[in-house]
């Protein structure tokens, strides 16, 4: 919703209009017996619905991913046929099919049986919560085909400069990527998939990019989105409110595990074990190891534990353990130690001699 009040604030639209236009989008849009949940679902959706002033506050929340909310203008425009919300979701399937196509690579580099590759991947394409992700106008979809899609390109083709600069961008669509894409260039670094120079000068784009976002979009900061998430919308609107003690910090991780009881985490933390203990290419292990730091740092940093923030980390778990389970990839002791140094390698040279992670 509140996306979709970005697409038309972009326009140029006051906010008295952006509110609106907005909410009649979800009386006309959306079926009837979910519409409460935008209207009149609390006290704080209430407050909205009625009041432009405290809606138009919330934008510096949701414009710290800017990247989202120009991709959804962009679909908006060119496919004038839809609405802001389905222009949004759109953006959320297209990032879908594009993930789905990357993971349908990456197997097939270590698994040539076409039933048993198209198996894993439908697998993998079926996760609930990609599934879920994929159906909503919410920028957590296309992170992580941007994370996802860096990753491969980087470990598995050796294209560091474009697999690099999509992580950079996953920045721009969740300022959060950043915990995954610095650890993630630091590992690339170390492994020699990266030289150093071109690795740091990606590492402080990201970081670069994450403090320019924060600047122009006017976020309230870390202690307001706590106190948004964890103590209700209407916090929002307290002249003075409470500071934020280490108390009420750690109360939220008791309540937050008792999420993870219905969830999904924990198969994928046991196929990130399973990659960890079993997978022949020693990135592959690296890459599940980094995949679990980096969640737990953002876990730290953030405590929440709704799955939308860990879809990248579960897809890239998920290949790496089931390929690790079923015995394949080869070892990376004949990889030659200078092969990923570059992205601009001549297309035999590059066939010949990067081996597939997994």
């Amino acid at each position: 919703m509140f996306y979709s009040g970005l697409v038309y604030l972009n326009q140029g639209l006051p906010f008295e209009t952006v509110h609106q236009r907005v909410y009649t989008a979800v009386r006309q849009d959306i079926p009837p017996d979910k519409q409460s949940y935008f209207l009149n679902e609390n006290d704080f959706r209430t407050d909205l619905a009625g009041d432009a002033t405290h809606f138009a506050q919330m934008f510096p929340y949701y414009s710290v991913k800017p990247l989202f909310v120009m991709a959804g203008m962009m679909a908006f425009r060119i496919l004038p046929f839809l609405n802001v919300m389905s222009a949004l979701t759109l953006v959320s399937v297209v990032s879908y099919v594009l993930t789905a196509s990357i993971v349908w690579r990456w197997i097939g580099a270590s698994i040539g049986d076409t039933h048993l590759r198209f198996a894993v991947c439908t697998l993998i394409a079926w996760l609930p919560d990609l599934l879920a992700a994929a159906r909503r106008a919410l920028p957590d979809m296309l992170a992580t085909a941007l994370i996802v899609s860096g990753i491969y390109l980087i470990a598995q083709s050796g294209r560091m400069i474009v697999g690099g600069g999509l992580l950079v961008l996953s920045v721009w669509t969740r300022p959060d990527s950043l915990v995954l894409a610095i650890m993630l260039f630091g590992l690339f670094i170390f492994r020699r998939r990266l030289e150093v120079l071109p690795g740091v000068i990606l590492a402080g784009l990201a970081a670069g990019s994450y403090f320019v976002i924060l600047h122009f979009a006017g976020s309230y900061g870390w202690e307001a989105l706590f106190r948004i998430t964890f103590q209700g919308g209407m916090s929002a609107f307290q002249t003075a409110p409470v500071p934020i003690s280490a108390r009420m910090y750690l109360s939220q991780f008791p309540t937050q595990l008792l999420r993870i009881s219905g969830a999904n985490l924990p198969l994928y933390v046991l196929l990130c074990i399973v990659c960890i203990a079993r997978a022949r290419e020693r990135t592959s292990r690296d890459l599940c190891f980094v995949m679990l730091a980096g969640s737990a740092v953002r876990l730290l940093l953030y405590p929440n534990f709704e799955e939308r923030y860990f879809l990248a980390p579960y897809i890239i778990c998920a290949v790496l353990g089931i390929l690790a389970a079923l015995g394949t990839g080869k070892s990376s002791s004949s990889t030659p130690s200078h092969e990923f140094r570059t992205g601009f390698q001549p297309k035999g040279l590059a066939e010949a001699r990067v081996t597939p992670i997994g």
